[in-house]
C-alpha cells in the first residue's frame, strides 16, 4: 500500500510540471517588484518614497514683438531688459532746494515719467491713472524737491552741459489724449510744472484725442512737443514706412501746432537699426522704456522712460525715483 502510495504522488508531480512546461498557467504570479529609496546599509524597514517633481509656476515669456493693441491709446507694455539701475542716492538731512547749478556733458540723473491717461474717476485701464492718485504724485514730487523740466534741457545738459535744478524730473504723455489737458494740465499747473507730450499725428483732432488747439496752448504754457509717429505702428516691421512715420510725423505737427519737434518717442518701444538711422538724422534724442533714471550720449536715442499705470501705488512710485 505504501508502495501504491508513492506512486502516486510521483505521478502528480509529473503532471503538474508538464502542464507548467506546456504553457498551463502559474498556480503563483510573481510578486511586483518596488524600488525603495533608502540605504542598503539600513535596517530599518524600507518606507516607499515616490521622487516629486517640484511645482513650476506657468510664467509669460514675451515674445519679440508684443501684441499690438488694435485701439489707439491703449499702449501694451513692452518687457524691455533694463539697463543696470543706479544706486538709490541717500537723501540728504537738509530739506531739498530748487538751486540750480552748471552740470557738465555726460551724465546725468533725471528720471523720466510716461503716462497715457489721467482719468476724472476710478481708472478704466491699466494704461490710466486718477486725477486723485496724479495730483498726488505731482505733491510727492514738489514735496520732496523735483523740478520739472523739459526733455529739451535734459538733452542739452547731456549733450552740451547746462544748468539743471538740484532734482531734476521729466513727466511725459503719449499719444495725446484729451484727458492730459483737462485732468493732468491744470494738476501741473497748480504745481508749476510743465511736461513733455508725444502726439501720434492722425489721432490729432480727432475723437478722444487733443484738439490742434489745445496742444497749442500746452504749448504755449512751457509744454513741449514730441512725435509718437504718424499712426502708431510697430514701425521696426514697416521697412517701407519708417520715412512716413519717423519724418512725415514731425513735419505735420509742426505745422499743425506751430511749435518745434525735436524728440521722438518709439511705438511700443520697438526700434531697430533702420529706424534709429533715421531718427538720427531727424531729431536730438528719442525715449523708449525702461527703469533707469541715469541716461548719457551712449542712451541718447533710447532714453528710459519710467511708466506710471494704475496699479502705481504712492510707494511704488516713490522708490522708482533716485532720490
Amino acid at each position: 500500500m505504501r508502495r501504491i502510495h508513492i506512486l502516486l504522488g510521483l505521478l502528480s508531480l509529473i503532471t503538474l510540471s508538464c502542464m507548467t512546461v506546456a504553457g498551463w498557467p502559474i498556480l503563483y504570479p510573481k510578486p511586483t517588484l518596488i524600488s525603495l529609496n533608502v540605504s542598503p546599509a539600513s535596517s530599518k524597514t524600507p518606507t516607499f518614497k515616490p521622487t516629486l517633481t517640484p511645482f513650476q509656476p506657468i510664467t509669460n515669456t514675451p515674445s519679440s514683438s508684443p501684441t499690438l493693441s488694435p485701439e489707439p491709446g491703449h499702449e501694451p507694455t513692452l518687457t524691455v531688459t533694463p539697463r543696470p539701475k543706479p544706486a538709490k542716492k541717500t537723501k540728504p538731512t537738509s530739506e531739498p532746494t530748487s538751486e540750480w547749478a552748471f552740470h557738465d556733458a555726460g551724465e546725468v540723473t533725471a528720471p523720466i515719467l510716461l503716462y497715457h491717461h489721467v482719468s476724472p474717476g476710478d481708472p478704466p485701464n491699466i494704461y490710466s491713472v486718477s486725477a486723485d492718485t496724479f495730483s498726488e504724485q505731482m505733491d510727492y514730487l514738489k514735496s520732496e524737491g523735483y523740478t520739472a523740466i523739459p526733455i529739451s534741457l535734459l538733452v542739452k545738459a547731456i549733450r552740451e552741459g547746462s544748468d539743471l535744478p538740484e532734482r531734476p524730473v521729466v513727466i511725459t504723455f503719449d499719444d495725446g489724449n484729451v484727458d492730459i489737458y483737462e485732468n493732468a494740465f491744470p494738476i501741473m499747473q497748480k504745481y508749476g510744472f510743465s511736461g513733455t507730450l508725444y502726439l501720434v499725428m492722425n489721432y490729432l483732432d480727432h475723437d478722444t484725442f487733443l484738439s490742434s488747439d489745445q496742444a497749442a496752448e500746452m504749448a504755449q504754457a512751457g509744454w513741449e512737443i514730441g512725435s509718437h509717429s504718424m499712426s502708431h505702428p510697430d514701425v521696426t516691421g514697416m521697412q517701407s514706412a519708417i520715412t512716413y512715420q519717423v519724418v512725415n510725423s514731425k513735419k505735420e505737427l509742426v505745422e499743425a501746432i506751430g511749435a518745434p519737434v525735436n524728440t521722438f518717442a518709439y511705438p511700443y518701444g520697438q526700434i531697430n537699426a533702420d529706424i534709429l538711422s533715421e531718427v538720427m538724422q531727424e531729431y536730438t534724442a528719442a525715449v523708449g522704456l525702461g527703469d533707469a533714471y541715469t541716461h548719457s550720449m551712449a542712451t541718447i536715442y533710447y532714453l528710459d522712460r519710467i511708466e506710471v499705470r494704475s496699479d502705481t501705488d504712492l510707494t511704488t512710485f516713490a522708490n522708482s525715483l533716485p532720490w
